[in-house]
């Protein structure tokens, strides 16, 4: 999206009550993942993840680098919204990502399974 909000594209088809939102406020552009279910949100659950591409065919793609944010406990709006972040990406020559950083609720940074 262009800061000036003239310019969103998206492609493919949205679910109901799983959205995407684009806006622009204070000069910036602003992206939302937002994830409803009717049954509740509990821990351990994927709430969205954003993938990186690439091709050179346009046809095939891989994606060799993500960003996933996971609920550290069960989602109660403005009491329990315990969340992580995921990093994961692909090693040189190989294919398929592995999760190789975690940013934890408490801001622990963990690699590899080590807190730094």
């Amino acid at each position: 999206m262009d800061a000036d909000g003239s310019e969103v594209t998206i492609a493919g088809t949205l679910r109901t009550n799983n959205f995407i939102s684009i806006k622009e406020s204070s000069q910036r552009a602003e992206l939302y993942l937002r994830r409803y279910d009717s049954g509740g949100l509990v821990d351990n659950e994927q709430l969205g993840i954003l993938w990186f591409g690439a091709s050179e065919n346009d046809s095939n793609w891989g994606y060799p680098a993500a960003i996933q944010a996971r609920l550290a406990e069960d989602f109660v709006e403005g009491n329990s919204e315990g969340c992580e972040l995921e990093f994961y990406t692909t090693p040189v020559g190989t294919h398929g990502t592995n999760r190789t950083m975690v940013l934890d609720p408490s801001g622990n940074l963990q690699i590899d399974g080590s807190i730094h």
